[in-house]
């Protein structure tokens, strides 16, 4: 060797240089650090060392190395840029969220130590404060920062490999970066450091390194860098090229030369190893174990960036839950190192398809199923909760929801009672005048469903598996004219750091009444929802609540081995006992009894033992001892002795525990009693078993499966339950073996024994009790009970839901237990005797409608989370989310939600008592309604009424009284003892509907008044109605009892601000300041049934500036109520006529005649809907003019398709010019009308911009929305915090005012539109009753028209000449089909109105009989002559006496304008009003202000004005 000179005039022997070294070659001579060796050896160099300590570095710097030397120091300086570390980034894992601060003292730490270590070192803050010197750089912090990714930590394999590679490549390329410096030497690696660390969370370069090279040559060609690696030990060292020698090939000769620099090292094990850990990791993210989810990033927000917060614990590594040596590792790791090709995650998801195959390996299975409860286990114990969640959990609190926070919304509150309000109706009946029940929708919406939603999002934070936190919440009125809803959207935060955003809309309500979906109006109907826990059976409990149900029921035949002996007993001859047979279980209704009396109660009546006589039917024994003892829940009367009769007793809570089998045998032959304990009896006893998830497992492995059997035994607090170590000699006691020792408990303990007897059929004995406090236990145990040891992950779902918000305010209210095992305990504890109720018993249940809004919502939000974490810890984990209309489609899915006609009143009292076991988690499967479901409990007296559907429905669907006792909004009914019925009164007693009918529930028969029921639900309004003459005060407390649709209360004193008769709005102030708007434009109210609609119009008799108290009525329909200044606004329905009960040929088979006037009095408005769909680009010509009366075949629109106008002009080319007209006019399509009457309305519904329409067509549409937008823009001046949204200040605008926004089927209203518009036409006729039609006297006396009388040929009475009897009812028909209060009810109207009729002439000295035969001229025989000419004459004799009653006569109405309109339907050529010759007063003199128009309906003719066309109510009188 060449002897050298250095700068520090040291003679050194020449050695080795880094660029002399041949790489994937062994060496083991002495070689200096890198340096220039022909310039300034000090100068220009960058070393960077990996995975080697300060120790080993220290020791190359001060020539410690055997093999390396820093001669003359050319050497002595220690760097890194902890600043850097934070720029090592992945785009699929997040960084490290160590702080600066922390990463700073991290450097200052290291530089201590070196200090320390190397004396003169220099330890710079920068690079270039080195001036060029050559330093070491540290690489080794780069491995402590990947080990802080908790997320990589989880990672698969190649994706660990893919981030560490990347870190080192990108820290080199830093270095190459470093101003000042030509030079950086390979990456030095110290492997005496390396102790076989196979594992991957260790990041070593040679593990890596190792696995790559393992991998396809396509993956090796992506990880090809630009920089060598220098391995060293003490006895030699290896270089290798990440470029050149980054190949297959190359592992061998890396392995081997690897084995010559460091013997120890096991390259195959450290593979092997390797490959098992990830297969393990894999297992664990596919299983839903430790980890995170790659490609999340951490948000911040809630913290500030500062460099003091502490580290968050979630960047700590995490412990792998699944045994790397486990034998599913094992295999998986085989198959991954058979195929290189193949990654970790491929290999597991081969395995688990592997094991959902019935036929696979019961052992893979097996451990399968161990994992995932091994994760259930460890997720449902106690964790410590980070800093953060804790900071989150906090600022959750204070989010607002509607304008109230959080913890207002979710705070312990009592259950707000129903308010109840009276009525200033002028009734007479004061109970009528209190309204409570109709305010209970109005008491929920209001003061409760926010706190349920909120809650419902809360749940997910309490308590669960995994930790989660509120982050924000925005709600959203995103209404429109098709639907009514709010949007939720709320952000979450888990324990991972992971981000979940739930969308979802929740459906508003109208009134409290009603949901507004899809156009259409819609009703919950009521529903008898369980309580919590109920008995149902004799051995039978549901637990109920909105997440799911679970039926716990009494299993097995024998009850413990006592009885057993003893069946075989008395069965022997020998023994002397007389025994009586029978099944007397059904005569034992109603009594106390307990399970064994029952027991033996089933196959014995009598057993009779030397002068014992024991009787298992209650009634006759209770006879036979002459009803002078009786039963208590702890002494049961068994039978008596001798003949005396002395009682014989069984007390339950004797001091020996002795059962009732051991005190029979004790009392009647003592000295048998050792023989009797020897007689062999089964070991398989009653118990209770749970069904869930469609399997029956014993109730006590379910709730030890829970919590553990030393906590289940605690909660079950029983002192007769007890561990011990060995048997005990004392008799009738059950014994459950352990390994450690026994649980024992009396036979006497009748709800010890149905709970712990479920251990019985397994093998106990095989676990200890700590054993069975382990979930993990449970896994063999499920298997052996239902062969599937995967519904562990199943039953923590139920664990961790099953007790809803809703159902633990109802556990606490009622005083139940508020956990589920506690909770279940109390559901066995009721099957410990045979006391139970009806299924139908209203006792057991509550009343909810609005509510399950939110139970629906609680129970999607559990099943997305039951999703998310199955698979939180995957590599790619199913993020919490819902549909966001599953409320919605839920809803519309229901039985129990149905469309809402609009047929007025009697039809809403009607649906808003509907109420049945159906519904939302309810009982909606037909084959379930046997008769005992369908029969009336005495538990429904004041409750629900006796009406019911007479069809499929009856006693499915029920109809609550009008004031059932519902004492709070979550609906808990009190109950009336049946002693104290007389106590209610008729609105606790009768439906509302009912109640429209006096008398029909005291003397109908009870089908007829169900069937009278249903009919007037379908009662529409007619030409004349009238009120009742005999009420109940329903007909005047109806509109309390009602939504705004037909009449409007003021529910404070206030003031009218504004009648507006062009936008038809009335505005309405408070006292406390709020603002309502009423809409008095005509609606139409759709009949889903009959495809019909009727004009619903509210009016008011209010003007601006007038003020009003509370409970008065503002408005309200005129087709429906009357105002009277005497007797108030009333209900009316049906017409008031004078019937005849005969019968005669008209009346066969039920058949009736009308007469003409009749026809005409119930005559009724019917609208008919025509709706078009055109293209944007159509042209209109014509469209009908609303208000325009039509005939049948008259055009409602004339429009011209689109079509391209070049194509059009070629083809008229070719063709006669005088065709050209006759060829366009057939592309034009024409609609016509099939009816005759007037257009009421054109309502259009455009799915394009009018900018997107053809000129006329937008024309068109402008003009039909023209009133909606300025009505629009009028409530948003009313309601600015709910601008443009469907319901403003309280009025629900559901004509569009623009664009109106397909549904996710290009559909508006079941009807295509995609660029189109949809226009709805509806035409008004009136049809009068005829040949064919049905109409009902009062009750469901139902009748067929089958003649119409025409006028001048009415029957009438001889005392009533001038009078017609308008239709017959036959007796008949009144006794068969059960109705008597139809006599009852024509005597008092008959006696009223005579009374009015004699008042009349006793005041006004006139005859009645004169009045009707000037009155109705149509009925003077003497004076008809012609019918066509005299049926509309009017009397001239009217005296100035009468001028009071000209009004009535004429039936006029001035208007605010000055002009008169109808009051009711006239008909052409019928006589309006006439002059008064007496008075000397002309038609012009009695109704001025005639309107002369081009579209004349009246004309003036003999001094009298006469309709030249149909006239209805409300249109002014034109000439």
């Amino acid at each position: 060797m060449e002897l050298l000179i250095t700068d520090f005039n040291e003679p050194v022997m020449e050695m080795r240089h880094i660029d002399d070294i041949q790489s994937m070659k062994f060496t083991k001579e002495r070689i200096m650090l890198p340096c220039h060796i022909l310039s300034s050896r000090q100068d220009g160099y960058i070393l960077p060392m990996l995975s080697t300590s300060l120790d080993s570095i220290a020791d190359i710097l001060q020539n410690k190395h055997p093999l390396m030397t820093n001669t003359g120091k050319i050497y002595n300086s220690y760097y890194y840029n902890h600043l850097q570390l934070i720029s090592i980034r992945s785009p699929f894992i997040s960084a490290s969220r160590v702080p600066k601060k922390k990463l700073m003292l991290e450097r200052l730490s290291n530089y201590d130590i070196m200090a320390s270590k190397v004396g003169g070192i220099r330890l710079p803050k920068t690079p270039n404060m080195l001036h060029g010197k050559n330093f070491i750089y540290d690489m080794t912090p780069v491995v402590s920062y990947l080990k802080r990714m908790p997320k990589l930590n989880q990672a698969p394999m190649l994706m660990k490999i893919r981030v560490y590679f990347d870190a080192i490549q990108k820290t080199y390329e830093y270095i190459n970066g470093i101003q000042g410096y030509q030079d950086v030497a390979p990456i030095y690696i110290d492997m005496d450091q390396y102790e076989g660390q196979s594992d991957l969370l260790d990041y070593h370069f040679f593990t890596y390194l190792l696995l790559l090279l393992r991998k396809p040559a396509n993956v090796l060609e992506s990880f090809k860098s630009n920089y060598k690696v220098f391995f060293f030990t003490k006895k030699g060292y290896l270089l290798f090229d990440m470029n050149e020698d980054l190949k297959r090939e190359s592992y061998n000769t890396l392995v081997m030369n690897m084995k010559r620099l460091k013997p120890e090292i096991d390259s195959a094990s450290v593979v092997s190893k390797a490959n098992e850990k990830d297969v393990a990791t894999a297992i664990s993210n596919k299983l839903g174990f430790t980890g995170d989810d790659v490609g999340d990033t951490i948000d911040s927000d809630y913290f500030e960036d500062t460099e003091e917060k502490k580290e968050d614990e979630s960047s700590k590594p995490s412990e792998d839950l699944i045994d790397p040596k486990s034998k599913l590792v094992k295999r998986a790791a085989a198959m991954l190192a058979d195929d290189d090709s193949a990654t970790s995650e491929e290999v597991v998801d081969t395995l688990i398809d592997q094991a959902n195959d019935p036929d696979s390996d019961a052992e893979l299975k097996k451990e399968l199923a161990n994992i995932v409860i091994q994760k259930e286990i460890n997720g449902a114990t106690t964790k410590t909760i980070s800093a953060r969640d804790k900071l989150l959990r906090e600022k959750q609190q204070d989010i607002k929801i509607k304008g109230k926070t959080l913890a207002e919304l979710t705070s312990d509150r009592p259950v707000p009672k129903i308010k109840q309000t009276k009525t200033n109706a002028p009734s007479l009946n004061e109970d009528m005048k209190m309204v409570k029940f109709a305010n209970f929708d109005e008491t929920y919406d209001s003061e409760v469903l926010s706190s349920d939603i909120a809650e419902a999002f809360a749940s997910l934070t309490d308590n669960k598996t995994i930790g989660m936190s509120i982050i924000d919440v925005k709600v959203e009125n995103t209404s429109t004219v098709l639907d009514m809803k709010d949007t939720y959207t709320v952000t979450l935060e888990d324990e991972y750091r992971r981000r979940h955003t739930i969308k979802v809309n929740v459906p508003r309500t109208i009134d409290g009444t009603f949901l507004y979906l899809n156009g259409s109006k819609k009703m919950i109907e009521n529903q008898f929802t369980g309580l919590p826990v109920i008995k149902t059976g004799p051995s039978t409990v549901q637990i109920c609540t909105n997440y799911n149900k679970v039926f716990i029921e009494l299993r097995g035949k024998r009850f413990n081995p006592n009885i057993e002996r003893f069946k075989k007993w008395i069965e022997n001859p020998e023994n002397g006992v007389e025994i009586s047979r029978g099944n007397n279980l059904e005569e034992n209704k109603g009594y106390l009894t307990t399970l064994e009396y029952d027991e033996l109660a089933k196959s014995y009546s009598n057993i009779t033992i030397g002068q014992c006589h024991y009787i298992f039917n209650v009634p006759v024994l209770m006879d036979a001892t002459g009803h002078k003892y009786e039963s208590t829940l702890t002494k049961q009367l068994i039978g008596y002795k001798g003949s005396k009769k002395e009682p014989l007793y069984y007390d339950t809570e004797n001091e020996d525990h002795l059962d009732l089998i051991s005190a029979i045998i004790l009392e009647a032959k003592p000295s048998e009693y050792e023989e009797f304990k020897k007689i062999s009896a089964g070991k398989k006893y009653i118990h209770t078993e749970a069904k869930i998830l469609e399997y029956f497992i014993p109730t006590v492995i379910i709730l030890s499966f829970f919590e553990g059997i030393t906590t289940v035994i605690r909660k079950f607090n029983d002192k007769n339950v007890v561990f011990t170590d060995k048997k005990s000699n004392r008799d009738n006691y059950m014994y459950i073996p352990f390994a450690d020792g026994y649980l024992s408990y009396p036979m006497s303990d009748t709800r010890a024994c149905i709970m712990f007897n479920g251990w019985l059929n397994l093998p106990t004995n095989q676990y200890t009790v700590a054993d069975l406090d382990e979930r993990q236990t449970y896994i063999d145990i499920f298997e052996t009970l239902v062969g599937d040891g995967y519904i562990a992950g199943g039953l923590i779902n139920f664990y961790d839901f099953m007790i809803d918000p809703i159902t633990l305010q109802i556990l606490e209210t009622l005083q139940y237990p508020t956990d589920l095992v506690s909770l279940f305990i109390y559901a066995n504890d009721l099957l410990a005797d045979s006391q139970f109720r009806s299924d139908i018993d209203l006792n057991m249940y509550r009343l909810r409608r609005n509510e399950i809004i939110p139970a629906i919502l609680y129970k999607q939000l559990s099943i997305a989370y039951a999703k998310y974490r199955a698979t939180a810890n995957n590599a790619h984990p199913v993020k919490m989310s819902v549909d966001p209309d599953c409320i919605i489609k839920a809803l519309q899915g229901l039985p129990t939600v149905n469309n809402h006609d609009d047929f007025g009143p009697m039809e809403e009292v009607k649906q808003r008592s509907l109420a049945s076991m159906k519904g939302y988690a309810g009982m909606n499967l037909d084959d379930a309604y046997k008769m005992d479901k369908r029969a009336f409990d005495d538990s429904m007296i004041g409750v629900v009424g006796i009406s019911t559907d007479n069809a499929k429905n009856c006693g499915k669907e029920r109809h609550l009284v009008l004031e059932p006792n519902i004492t709070n909004a979550r609906g808990m009914i009190q109950i009336t003892d049946i002693d104290k019925i007389d106590n209610l009164n008729e609105v606790q007693l009768e439906t509302g509907v009912e109640l429209l009918n006096p008398g029909g529930v005291l003397h109908d028969d009870p089908v007829r008044t169900a069937m009278a029921t249903k009919q007037r639900g379908h009662a529409i309004p007619t030409r004349d109605q009238s009120p009742l003459l005999i009420s109940t005060g329903m007909d005047s407390t109806i509109q309390y009892r009602t939504s705004d649709s037909y009449s409007v209360v003021a529910k404070q004193d206030g003031v009218v601000q504004d009648v507006d008769p062009v936008l038809n709005i009335m505005t309405i102030k408070y006292k406390d300041g709020a603002v309502k708007a009423i809409d008095l434009q005509v609606r139409m109210g759709k009949n889903g049934g009959g495809g019909m609609y009727l004009l619903n119009k509210l009016s008011t008799s209010y003007k601006k500036g007038d003020k009003f108290k509370e409970g008065a009525i503002l408005a309200f329909d005129k087709s429906y109520y009357k105002d009277n200044p005497y007797f108030g606004n009333r209900l009316t329905f049906g017409t008031l006529c004078k019937t005849a009960i005969m019968s005669n040929s008209a009346t066969y088979e039920d058949s009736a005649f009308v007469t003409k006037q009749l026809s005409k009095r119930m005559a009724s408005e019917i609208t008919m809907c025509k709706t078009i769909v055109i293209g944007k680009n159509s042209s209109i010509d014509f469209i009908v003019k609303v208000g325009q009366e039509i005939k049948v075949g008259d055009e409602l629109l004339r429009f011209e398709s689109s079509y391209d106008d070049a194509e059009m002009n070629k083809l008229l080319a070719n063709i006669r010019d005088d065709l050209h007209e006759a060829i366009i006019s057939l592309g034009k399509t024409r609609i016509v009308s099939k009816y005759e009457g007037r257009v009421d309305d054109i309502i259009c519904y455009p799915a394009v911009p009018v900018e997107e329409m053809s000129q006329s067509l937008g024309k068109v549409v402008k003009e039909l929305q023209k009133n909606d937008i300025n009505r629009g823009k009028y409530l948003d001046k009313l309601d600015p915090d709910n601008k443009g949204a469907a319901y403003r200040a309280g009025c629900l605008m559901t004509r569009p005012a623009g664009v109106v926004q397909p549904d996710q089927y290009g559909k508006i209203k079941g009807e295509n539109a995609e660029d189109s518009v949809i226009l709805e036409f509806y035409v008004t006729y009136l049809d009068e009753l005829s040949d064919g039609d049905k109409l009902t006297h009062m009750t469901a006396n139902k009748a067929t028209i089958g003649d119409v009388i025409p006028e001048g040929f009415e029957p009438y009475s001889l005392s009533r000449p001038y009078e017609e009897i308008s239709t017959l009812q036959p007796p008949s028909a009144i006794l068969q089909r059960g109705t008597p209060s139809i006599r009852a009810t024509m005597v008092h109207y008959k006696g009223l109105i005579e009374l009015k009729r004699k008042q009349y002439e006793i005041l006004t000295g006139e005859s009645w009989n004169e009045k009707q035969r000037l009155d109705n001229p149509y009925m003077d025989k003497q004076r008809v002559t012609n019918v066509s000419e005299t049926a509309y004459s009017v009397p001239e004799d009217i005296n100035s006496e009468k001028v009071q009653f000209m009004e009535n006569v004429f039936d006029l109405q001035k208007a605010e304008l000055g002009y008169y309109k109808a009051c009711r339907i006239y008909e052409e050529g019928e006589v309006i009003a006439k002059g008064i010759p007496q008075m000397e007063a002309t038609i012009e003199m009695i109704i001025p202000g005639l309107a002369h128009t081009e579209r004349p309906n009246a004309k003036i003719q003999n001094d009298m004005l006469i309709a030249t066309s149909l006239i209805y109510p409300g249109v002014p009188f034109c000439i």
